[in-house]
């Protein structure tokens, strides 16, 4: 599991669980997904879009006009648990998100939202990497079982201490994940004792899904029934 799969994750799982004030921002500065990943966007706006406007928003009259203003820069999950700001896919724009700019976009976001998730970029040097963690209250840390992995989260961590963020690091939550070594098997079952006639399908055990019967106008399919990586019972 990677930092945006995390991001969203956790967004997803948050904002299921609220119900609204959720929001995952795309603060990678090389061309971050998260974006892409929020369904079909009514507008292609970015953060860029939203900093260019930074100061008009941010002098809204009301709460109910921040939030109108603040929308038409956002994205929607498909079920609406969580909104999104989509990062900036030109790398220059990186040198403009300096850590003023970023609070400003932090506390702007802070007026509308309980919840923000944050995808950060991957340069632990970046003063824009250092002023988000020095704004968060959790630290989530996304790595897999290889000991280059380790060995650069406990770089990060030690840089962590260096800077005064010792108690971030301390209390962080670590995501270890890795792929599956071998591939699940399932097992079919049918609806009777009787193998399956036109119009039935098999039940997969693994999917807990009816897979529909497939016919052919040409000859018959060999393929165990099941679909790939189902077997029949023997």
């Amino acid at each position: 599991m990677h930092k945006t799969t995390a991001t969203v994750l956790a967004a997803a799982a948050i904002g299921g669980v609220r119900g609204r004030g959720v929001l995952a921002w795309d603060d990678n500065e090389l061309r971050g997904t998260l974006g892409l990943r929020a369904g079909s966007a009514r507008h292609a706006r970015t953060i860029r879009h939203l900093v260019a406007e930074l100061a008009n928003i941010e002098s809204a009259p009301n709460p109910t006009v921040l939030r109108e203003m603040l929308d038409e820069y956002l994205r929607h999950a498909p079920d609406g648990t969580y909104d999104v700001l989509a990062g900036e896919e030109s790398p220059r724009f990186a040198q403009k998100l300096d850590p003023h700019t970023v609070r400003r976009v932090m506390e702007l976001l802070r007026r509308t939202h309980d919840v923000i998730c944050v995808d950060t970029g991957n340069n632990v040097e970046s003063a824009n990497w250092r002023t988000v963690l020095q704004m968060c209250d959790q630290l989530v840390i996304t790595t897999v079982p290889r000991e280059d992995a380790a060995f650069t989260a406990d770089w990060m961590i030690d840089l962590l201490y260096d800077t005064g963020l010792g108690d971030l690091a301390a209390n962080a939550v670590t995501l270890l994940s890795c792929p599956t070594p071998n591939p699940s098997r399932c097992s079919v079952t049918w609806p009777s004792t009787s193998p399956p006639g036109p119009g039935r399908s098999p039940w997969c055990r693994t999917t807990g899904r009816s897979r529909p019967a497939r016919r052919s106008t040409t000859r018959r399919s060999r393929r165990p029934p099941g679909g790939p990586g189902c077997r029949p019972p023997r």
